[in-house]
């Protein structure tokens, strides 16, 4: 099902191997399986790299300058690639992880629980981001980045940042596929001018990022064609998703 990540190496019973082998310090070897929405098609199951969680890794602490004075709210639950976003940049990086389950718990309170835990960084969807902060002027003392991606940020999430963070925080809107997570990142602050459609940024460190037509030539300004991405936090493969795929999916067990 669409969400849903695949466990691509575990030991029983809490057994532990003496000794890490040659091949588990692989970067190429695989880290685990997300699949895609499948908004454009059929689910695909797409391997993610040891090598390329740690690129992903990089660009994302690179880009937000997390550090271990950092505490992370993680709202999305861990099959989705958002959770693997906040989960790797906290132990990478020596940060605090919150661990918000919004299904059980809800999204009433949202402010004093952003206050009360200390949050500097908030991720979530623009959907979630409305709930949480537009019922309220209050602004959490800590929150120095609100990281909004996963749907279409408007010039209305821009306008209700601006009015409810703090004076000195910073909004980002990110974009990127399963394939690759983190293709390019807008930064706002409260002087920011507020427009429509809300830019999506520039291209992250690591990555060159084009817009080609059939052909693979680059399209004028203006002109649309198919967004073309290299680097290495390119996902290094994407199958489709279905029973015949999972004989395939068995040499990364």
């Amino acid at each position: 099902p669409t969400g849903t990540a695949v466990l691509v190496h575990a030991w029983s019973d809490g057994a532990q191997p003496a000794a890490h082998s040659a091949a588990s310090r692989d970067p190429l070897r695989p880290a685990y399986i997300i699949f895609t929405s499948g908004t454009t098609g059929k689910p695909k199951g797409v391997v993610l790299s040891q090598a390329e969680v740690l690129a992903h890794s990089d660009t994302y602490t690179s880009g937000l300058q997390i550090t271990a004075a950092d505490r992370l709210c993680m709202l999305a639950a861990y099959s989705f690639e958002a959770a693997i976003m906040d989960i790797v940049g906290a132990l990478l990086n020596g940060a605090c992880l919150f661990v918000w389950n919004i299904r059980r718990e809800g999204l009433s309170g949202g402010i004093a629980r952003i206050a009360g835990e200390g949050i500097t960084i908030f991720h979530s969807t623009p959907t979630v981001f409305r709930h949480v902060f537009g019922g309220t002027d209050e602004a959490p003392a800590h929150l120095r980045l609100v990281i909004l991606g996963g749907e279409r940020t408007t010039s209305g999430d821009v306008a209700l940042f601006q009015r409810n963070c703090p004076a000195d925080a910073t909004l980002v809107n990110g974009l990127g596929p399963t394939e690759c997570t983190i293709i390019c990142q807008a930064f706002f602050q409260r002087s920011s001018e507020v427009v429509e459609p809300v830019p999506i940024g520039r291209p992250v460190d690591g990555l060159e990022v084009s817009i080609q037509d059939g052909q693979g030539m680059p399209v004028l300004p203006g002109d649309e064609g198919e967004l073309v991405v290299r680097g290495a936090q390119v996902r290094s493969e994407a199958r489709r998703v279905g029973p015949e795929c999972r004989s395939r999916w068995s040499q990364y067990q």
